[in-house]
């Protein structure tokens, strides 16, 4: 796991990077609403779950490697109402297990939401821009629906979108990767890592969290700008999320 120290200016970074191209977004194009035009909320979105993934670091660096914090729960527990018997103090040893747990779920959870943010965005504008396309933007074929949103820029986010598809499918299934059809095993190389999906085996992904934070969601931010500033999406008059 990347220290706490590296990880969480690179978050707040990171976060900062989304809300500034938002804004510059929004002031290049005044007539979009904020709240629920999806080449805005696609930003937005993705700002919240940096804002989620900063709150985990600072309670898993502050708060949970403390004694004092689990000998307080059994206290606010009482206060809430609900019975301190319900809680039994875990060990320290047990307390390293829990805070990795803790760890994978959150990584594994942020890089999951990254994609179904940019994914239910792009199907929403595909449907608004181009109706009809793509089966109405329903197709399960992501590749020729963002080949169609990027255009020449397509092939710089290849081998992105596909570590992305792959690996949201993977965590699915606890990390194991099992392709739709048998023995359909993929190699991904990026940035300069080479990443192996082989049928009915775990995905070995390094630190995941460096992956998310530090290589992927930069690019992800330049995929989703691409995207956005395409004449084609630019120029249409209203795009509604209807998630918002």
């Amino acid at each position: 796991m990347v220290d706490s120290k590296e990880i969480i200016p690179k978050i707040q970074d990171v976060r900062d990077s989304f809300d500034k191209a938002r804004d510059t977004y929004m002031r290049k194009n005044p007539s979009f609403q904020r709240d629920n035009d999806a080449r805005i909320t696609i930003y937005s979105k993705c700002v919240g779950i940096f804002d989620s993934a900063l709150l985990h670091y600072m309670f898993r660096t502050f708060q949970l490697p403390k004694d004092g914090w689990w000998d307080s729960l059994s206290g606010e527990l009482l206060n809430l109402g609900v019975s301190d018997r319900l809680f039994l103090s875990p060990s320290r040893d047990d307390r390293v297990q829990i805070m990795n747990v803790v760890d994978s779920y959150w990584s594994f959870s942020a890089f999951i939401l990254l994609f179904s943010s940019l994914e239910s965005s792009t199907r929403i504008i595909i449907r608004s821009v181009y109706p009809g396309a793509f089966n109405d933007g329903r197709a399960a074929n992501l590749k020729d629906i963002y080949r169609r949103l990027l255009g020449t820029n397509s092939s710089k986010y290849e081998d992105l979108i596909e570590l992305l598809r792959l690996g949201r499918n993977t965590m699915h299934n606890n990390g194991v990767y099992f392709p739709e059809i048998k023995g359909d095993n993929r190699r991904i190389k990026y940035k300069s890592v080479t990443y192996d999906f082989i049928d009915g085996q775990v995905v070995q992904y390094g630190d995941i969290s460096r992956l998310l934070f530090f290589d992927i969601a930069p690019d992800l931010l330049s995929l989703i700008n691409h995207i956005t500033d395409s004449p084609d999406v630019r120029n249409h008059q209203q795009i509604r999320d209807p998630s918002r």
